[in-house]
């Protein structure tokens, strides 16, 4: 990088001229800080409902699994699927 371009920038900025600083509108801290405490409560609203949601659907889910605890760990022979039920009564019902 050559420091030809960084002296001309600088002597550029040197040169220019600073703008008029306006002080900001009356009440605008006090609008910016109830856009943060607005933003903030929604936030936690969020984080709230989402927790909320996650621990209604973990709780459904340990209901299911331990309604069903039995027929999932069961390995037994004696245990067969419905449908080996119906092909077991339409084939006797054949006279087979």
């Amino acid at each position: 990088m050559k420091d030809d371009a960084l002296e001309q920038l600088f002597a550029r900025a040197r040169d220019a001229q600073a703008l008029p600083v306006e002080p900001p509108p009356d009440g605008w801290a006090d609008r910016v800080a109830a856009r943060y405490q607005t933003e903030k409560l929604r936030q936690r609203t969020a984080l709230r409902a989402s927790v909320l949601s996650l621990s209604v659907a973990l709780t459904i889910f340990v209901t299911i699994v331990g309604l069903n605890f039995n027929a999932i760990t069961s390995v037994d022979a004696d245990d067969q699927d419905p449908t080996d039920d119906v092909a077991q009564v339409l084939w006797d019902s054949a006279g087979n």
